[in-house]
């Protein structure tokens, strides 16, 4: 399995063409940050992660 998760998402981008910038990798119900490694995230071999798409929102004005 990977170390870093800006790993996984660099291999995302490279099978599915998703940019990394717009990806959100989620185990369970926590977001994961790109900068933690899987094992801080007590993340084990054989675990399901969710690919999320992160979408630019704001107040309107």
């Amino acid at each position: 399995m990977y170390g870093q998760t800006s790993m996984i998402n660099a291999k995302i981008h490279e099978q599915l063409g998703l940019p990394p910038g717009k990806q959100k990798l989620q185990f369970g119900s926590t977001f994961i940050k790109d900068s933690n490694t899987l094992a801080f995230c007590n993340i084990g071999s054989g675990a399901t992660l969710t690919l999320g798409l992160k979408e630019r929102g704001g107040r309107k004005k």
